[in-house]
């Protein structure tokens, strides 16, 4: 079974959801104030709750205490006409009050005079709050025994009080302040409910005497409160990573929460932070008694194999899997615990803590058919866990087939040109889905190298899949072949979490050969006999080593033979005691993976009298081609050194002709035919065996060696330099001849090398051949032969070819309609200009003219026409030669010089009586006159004209032997 390395993933990890949470609580908070919470790298914070617990505000509840309006609000009580209300007075601290009068009259015990305020708060008191009743007075004249300030709260009939008695505690003349604080819920005083402020003075002596009339000033009445209103969004949370703000949802006097469900998570530990605030206005102070924050956290992390994402499964009756989770708990991070979703074809088998505890036990859904497993709180902690499980095996079998022609059979061997294939059948049982799964097919080696490896992916719902077909070839050697199927869910590791595993063998055997390396010994009775056999496998032709080779006789000698190296066997046979005559050996040779061989008869042993022994010249014999070598051999015993009578079978491997003549004396003549040698046209020596056998002294070999000498030979060519024009073909007549007897040697060899194409014909034993000169250039070249044939020498010859520029021919087209040319007239001569044999015109031609009276160009028309427009001088008669040089840039033409003869005449006044007379007959005779002025004048004037023209330029019409061009005029 092939070995995995340790850290080898080849399986999917598990989703590791590490849950816990974390809280803080903050208390005598100053606002706004800062909450915070650290989020430890890798970890997500799925929710934010602040909670909220105590949420107090202060404030006066007193409706118009500094009675800025008036009395409003205020009822003013008392049960003695001592007391009396004096209404609101413009002054007071600053402005505003009312007065209260204690008349000169007498005051009992219990007479009272006070301001009184109801009020109903809706709100619960905050707990460890005390609560603060003042007001401001101002005293004059007389201030009374035995009558005090009164200050009072009731609250559903329970009342606090306190007295500050006239004239002790209060001071006149002067603004001061009197206060009654308190903690309510100790007095008993529970809100919600209807409050009673009371403010005034009471009589608290059995008699007040009279004549103690004084005023007392009340102002800037106050009951500042601490209560935890049922309201909500007066807590303001500010978001500091968005800079957003949000208020708390309020869910009883004095508490709520804000939620946030925001997942965050960070590259490092980063802190989170809220700015706590209040949000509401027109209260004197506020305060939180707890700001609680809890988060509620996830790390999800991979599980892993050695640090990398995965699990390890290894292959057997069922598939195990192993994989590895780093669990780290933050010290403030706590109620930790882990869901780990799993295939529901696993069963758990371990789940072994940081220090090697297995707590599977302590934890839930680790059995088949359950979708998760939960390590509880408690049960987590910190450190590497490893988690083992179990799954079934989807694949059910597989096996190797082979092609009998027919059909494939089931098989667990093949050989050479075998055709095999592989079949796998996966497990269908239940809903296995097929498509898009794969299966890792593997053929290894008997080195447990790869053969051959495929990765099939699935792509319909088959579960039964083939592999191949294969052939067994010559790359596989013999031996213990391993096939390896595994299937698996997933084509990537990362999804694999279904695995099948199949391992099989089937062997591969060679066809063997086994051979003597010598089938048939001659030794003499008693000599040495080292017997050889050749053990090779015969699809790879290699040896084979140390197999077990046994043999047996016809005389009864058996044993096992000795390996020698490169698949050779051995034995030492001892032959003494035989007698003459003619024995046997059988083999059998056996190995695994390999056929076995069984020869009977494989080798011969013949047992003689003494060896032959055979002499023979022992110097080069030197020899011609086309004559004879002749030998003298002696044929002996190699024990007695004498000739042995008697005729002997004498055979050489020379490959031409011989002839033994044997006298029956033991002295042999050998005659050796040299005709077609040697065959490379130079000096050649051979060596030959000969082979010699006779009855009771059997055989023998020896060998000789011969030089033959080549004929001497030559090419003969009909000439050694050629000139040809450029693109024109050239014939050669070439033979090959005998030096000595001149003659020629027909059917010879002959090689042409020669730059463009050529065709050879033979005539009579010599070679006519026809050259090319279509693919050379200019200039000379060198035409080379070879010639040869078996017994002559090899002949070498080469001739000089000059091939030479092509001419231009030149051919007058025009002389400007006419041949009468006057002196002072301006003809026109054209030429045609075309290439030697070809015809082709020659274009852009650079031509020029000179003559006495001008020099110039002619000027090119196109299609190779050039024209000349010469400018007589009026001074110009007689003969004159026009030069005509035409050069051009091609170098396949030579350049010409063209001669061109000219005659200027010079023109006779015209005759004007006679024109006069013809004209007044023409005018008398009318139609008649003009038809015979065309039919005896014009006519035959015209006829005569072309009859001289033509006759003029007969001369023209041969280009070739252009000289000249003469112009003549006649009278008129």
């Amino acid at each position: 079974k092939p070995k995995l390395a340790a850290n080898d993933v080849n399986g999917k990890p598990l989703l590791v959801n590490h849950y816990a949470n974390t809280s803080k609580i903050y208390t005598n908070s100053i606002f706004p104030t800062n909450i915070s919470f650290t989020l430890q790298q890798d970890w997500i914070s799925r929710n934010i709750n602040i909670s909220f617990e105590g949420v107090s505000q202060k404030k006066d509840r007193v409706i118009n205490g500094s009675f800025d309006s008036e009395f409003h609000g205020w009822t003013f009580k008392s049960n003695s006409t001592a007391f009396k209300d004096q209404l609101w007075q413009l002054s007071g601290n600053p402005a505003g009050s009312v007065e209260l009068m204690l008349d000169n009259l007498q005051k009992f015990k219990g007479d009272y005079g006070y301001y009184e305020q109801n009020i109903t708060i809706q709100e619960k008191l905050s707990v460890n709050k005390l609560a603060l009743l003042s007001f401001d007075y101002y005293s004059f004249q007389r201030r009374p025994e035995n009558v005090s300030a009164y200050l009072a709260i009731i609250i559903d009939n329970v009342e606090k009080s306190i007295l500050y008695d006239f004239p002790t505690t209060i001071q006149g003349d002067f603004w001061g302040k009197l206060t009654l604080p308190y903690d309510l819920a100790a007095y008993g005083q529970i809100l919600p409910g209807n409050v009673t402020v009371r403010v005034g003075v009471l009589s608290t002596g059995d008699l007040s005497a009279g004549g103690q009339k004084g005023y007392f000033y009340i102002d800037n009445v106050q009951f500042d409160l601490w209560t935890m209103p049922n309201q909500g969004s007066i807590v303001e949370i500010k978001d500091i990573e968005f800079n957003s703000n949000h208020t708390y949802i309020n869910t009883s006097y004095g508490k709520g929460y804000y939620y946030n469900a925001t997942e965050r998570s960070y590259m490092g530990n980063t802190d989170l932070i809220f700015s706590i605030s209040q949000n509401i206005i027109g209260i004197d102070d506020f305060d939180i008694d707890n700001i609680t924050i809890t988060v509620n956290l996830l790390k999800s992390i991979n599980s892993t194999i050695q640090g990398l994402d995965g699990s390890f499964y290894t292959n057997g009756i069922r598939t195990t899997w192993t994989t590895e989770m780093t669990i780290s708990m933050p010290l403030d991070y706590v109620n930790n615990r882990a869901e780990i979703p799993k295939p529901l074809d696993w069963n758990i088998t371990q789940i072994l803590d940081g220090y090697n505890v297995d707590q599977m036990q302590s934890c839930t859904g680790t059995n088949p058919g359950s979708s998760k497993i939960i390590i509880p709180n408690g049960v987590l902690d910190s450190g590497l866990w490893k988690i083992a499980a179990t799954s079934k095996n989807y694949i059910s079998n597989g096996s190797m087939y082979v092609w009998n022609g027919s059909a494939y059979n089931e098989a667990s061997s093949i050989t050479i040109d075998d055709e095999f294939r592989i079949t796998v059948n996966l497990n269908s049982s239940g809903s296995l889905p097929i498509i898009n799964t794969q299966i890792n097919f593997t053929i290894l080696y008997p080195n447990g190298t790869i053969y051959y490896e495929k990765v099939k992916v699935l792509q319909a719902s088959s579960y039964s899949n083939n592999f191949g077909n294969f052939t067994v070839g010559n790359n596989m050697s013999v031996g213990m072949y391993q096939t390896i199927l595994i299937w698996t869910n997933n084509q990537s590791y990362l999804g694999r979490d279904k695995i099948g595993f199949l391992q099989f063998g089937f062997n591969v055997w060679h066809r063997t050969n086994l051979t003597a390396v010598n089938d048939y010994e001659e030794k003499v009775s008693g000599e040495p006999f080292l017997m050889k056999v050749e053990f090779v496998d015969d699809d790879f032709n290699t040896f084979i080593d140390f197999a077990t080779v046994t043999y047996n006789s016809t005389f009864g000698a058996s044993g096992t033979m000795v390996y020698f190296g490169s698949g050779i066997y051995v034995i030492d046979m001892d032959i003494s005691g035989l007698a003459l005559g003619n024995y046997y050996f059988s083999f059998n040779a056996s190995k695994n993976y390999y056929e076995n061989q069984s020869i009977s008869n494989l080798i011969q042993l013949k047992i003689i009298s003494q060896p032959l022994a055979l002499e023979v010249p022992q110097s080069v014999i030197n020899v011609d081609a086309y004559s004879y070598a002749v030998f003298r051999l002696n044929v002996t015993g190699a024990i007695t050194g004498t000739v042995l009578p008697g005729n002997t079978n004498i055979t050489t491997d020379w490959h031409k002709e011989y002839w033994v003549m044997d006298n029956g004396t033991g002295t042999v003549t050998l005659n050796l035919s040299t005709d077609h040698v040697p065959n490379q046209g130079i000096i050649e020596t051979f060596t030959l065996s000969i082979f010699a056998n006779k009855t009771n002294y059997g055989s023998t070999s020896a060998f000789i060696s011969i030089t033959v000498h080549p004929l001497s030979t030559s090419i003969n060519v009909n000439t050694s330099t050629v000139d040809v024009k450029l693109h024109k073909n050239f014939i050669l007549n070439v033979n090959y001849t005998n030096d000595e007897t001149s003659q020629i040697i027909g059917e010879a060899l002959l090689n042409v090398s020669w730059g463009s194409s050529y065709d050879i014909l033979s005539n009579d034993n010599s070679y006519i051949i026809n050259f090319s000169t279509i693919d050379m250039s200019l200039g000379s070249h060198t035409l080379r032969f070879q010639s040869s044939y078996p017994g002559y020498e090899t002949a070498f010859e080469s001739i000089y070819i000059n091939i030479l520029p092509l001419e231009i021919n030149v051919k007058t087209i025009e002389l400007n309609g006419t041949l009468d040319v006057f002196a002072g007239g301006s003809p026109v001569i054209s030429i045609l200009l075309t290439g030697e044999g070809s015809g082709t015109i020659i274009e852009n031609a650079n031509v020029t003219f000179s003559w006495l009276f001008q020099v110039g160009e002619l000027t090119y028309e196109g299609n190779g026409i050039y024209e000349l427009k010469l400018s007589i001088p009026e001074s110009a008669e007689g003969a004159y030669t026009i030069e005509i040089i035409i050069t051009t840039d091609d170098p396949e033409f030579k350049n010409r010089n063209f001669p061109l003869n000219i005659y200027v005449l010079r023109e006779t006044p015209p005759n004007y009586p006679l024109i006069g007379i013809v004209i007044a007959l023409l005018s008398v005779v009318g139609v008649l006159s003009t038809l015979s002025l065309r039919s005896y004048v014009i006519i035959p004037r015209k006829r005569k004209k072309e009859r001289i023209f033509q006759n003029t330029i007969q001369v023209f019409k041969d280009v070739k032997n252009i000289q000249a061009v003469m112009f003549i005029q006649r009278s008129r």
